[in-house]
């Protein structure tokens, strides 16, 4: 239904849409004024408020595909072969519209107000819709809040941007490379993993980035360090776990910043000193950009639609999903199709976000440990969704000390975990070692010290002072 036409079915008050027609009259004038115009400053004809123009701005667009020139008389000519120069005025209204061109000078923000005032109108179309659908009560009310959002990301990110010529992307990539070697910054948000962070210049915005491990693994813990440590650099994150609640999460965060387990922080009554070292974890932790959604559900829609939220309420650039598996879809195709179409439908919500996703996943077990990804549970689509697969097992779990690496040397791992880049699309595979901890949800650099202090003793069992081991606070 035309906009006109669906206006009709509501009282505005006597209210005027938002428009600019004398705007829109010259925008259309200077297209055949000025030769390229059109190309150089391409514009939605459905962005035009009147019908006449919407005509002529879809003409101009279709000569200009076509390599046509475009001026007064050729536009004209085209018009009338189509039969609808007289639907627009005639010849008179096409000389109006171009005595109406002061200067081709201001086309960019002449096209601005009129992409403004079409955003104003969709917006009061996209209410009235609500509005109906509000008073329907046999649609959910989930569907409706989801064709909010989706509209309004849709308004925001203006999707006519994202089609752009080989010489406009190749200019930003000069540039880049330009502030790369004056910065010589990461291009990406950082991890805290030097090895990691090192080959691949942090995470990319827009990618999906999949952790992989088997059950016990520490893929949480990974996930968990990763997404604290850049929020703490000041990257907004969302962390959506279908297994645990905010609480548990932050305990867990603060279990790797002060080295007391997060079992100790929430179930159990904890020393003096170690309460003031949790405090201190809590203040230094303090206002950190970091985001949990506990009322958020299971499912892929509802997941999407509380991500697009956070984006826009928060500015999100990175979100972890813990995991995969727990996630429901599309029930009527087949368990691995609807894992594989969860999976697909992240990247391209990370894509179209211009935002990190995380998402962790289960690995089948097998009697060979070592972690590939033709052992990702229920799905072989994941692997072709994701932009880079890190794998993840601890040797220890295991019971193997020491690990043969591909360059022959057999390396120590007690208190390690094993890292695999297993896919990078676009930086290529590597291995590497971490400090691993599992009762305080921590792994870091290996050649950072190892976290064993007063803080973390358990064969402790009083305060100091304490004479009577049976007031001990377990």
């Amino acid at each position: 239904m035309k906009l006109r036409q669906q206006i009709q079915l509501y009282d505005f008050g006597g209210k005027v849409f938002p428009q600019a027609t004398e705007v829109e009259q010259a925008v259309i004038g200077t297209f055949m004024l000025e030769s390229d115009c059109y190309l150089n400053n391409p514009i939605n004809p459905e962005y035009f408020y009147k019908e006449e123009h919407k005509k002529i701005c879809e003409t101009i667009q279709e000569m200009t595909r076509q390599s046509r020139k475009i001026d007064l008389l050729t536009v004209t000519m085209r018009l009338k072969e189509k039969g609808l120069l007289e639907e627009i005025g005639g010849p008179l209204y096409i000389t109006q519209c171009t005595s109406m061109v002061a200067s081709a000078f201001h086309i960019s923000q002449h096209i601005l107000i009129i992409k403004e005032k079409y955003f104003r109108r969709e917006m009061i179309r996209m209410s009235h819709e609500l509005m109906s659908s509000s008073f329907d009560e046999s649609t959910e009310l989930q569907e409706s809040i989801e064709s909010a959002q989706s509209i309004f990301m849709k308004i925001l990110s203006d999707e006519e941007n994202y089609v752009r010529s080989f010489d406009q992307v190749a200019l930003d990539i000069s540039v880049k490379m330009d502030e790369n070697f004056k910065n010589e910054s990461n291009t990406g948000l950082l991890t805290g993993l030097r090895k990691l962070d090192e080959f691949s210049y942090g995470l990319q915005l827009s990618d999906l980035v999949l952790i992989a491990a088997e059950t016990s693994h520490g893929k949480t813990t990974l996930a968990i360090n990763i997404s604290a440590y850049a929020a703490k650099n000041n990257h907004p994150t969302a962390y959506y776990s279908l297994e645990m609640n905010s609480m548990q999460l932050c305990a867990r965060i603060l279990a790797a910043e002060t080295g007391i387990s997060s079992k100790r922080i929430l179930y159990q009554k904890i020393f003096s000193e170690e309460l003031t070292q949790v405090d201190s974890g809590i203040t230094r932790l303090q206002g950190i950009p970091m985001y949990f959604d506990d009322k958020c559900s299971s499912n892929i829609s509802k997941i999407c639609a509380s991500i697009r939220k956070m984006v826009l309420k928060y500015g999100i650039e990175e979100v972890v999903i813990d995991y995969l598996q727990l996630i429901t879809g599309d029930k009527s195709q087949g368990r691995e199709e609807e894992v594989g179409q969860n999976a697909r439908i992240l990247k391209n919500l990370a894509k179209e976000l211009n935002i990190v996703v995380v998402l962790l996943s289960q690995l089948r077990r097998a009697d060979d440990h070592v972690p590939t990804m033709n052992r990702l549970r229920a799905s072989g689509q994941i692997e072709e969704a994701s932009d880079t697969v890190i794998l993840l097992w601890i040797p220890e779990i295991e019971g193997i000390t020491y690990l043969k690496k591909g360059d022959g040397r057999e390396v120590d791992m007690s208190g390690k975990a094993d890292i695999i880049v297993a896919k990078g699309r676009n930086i290529g595979t590597m291995n590497f070692t971490v400090n691993c901890n599992r009762e305080i949800n921590k792994m870091w650099n290996e050649d950072e010290p190892r976290l064993v202090g007063k803080y973390h003793d358990p064969n402790r069992t009083t305060e100091p002072g304490e004479k009577n081991i049976d007031d001990r606070p377990f």
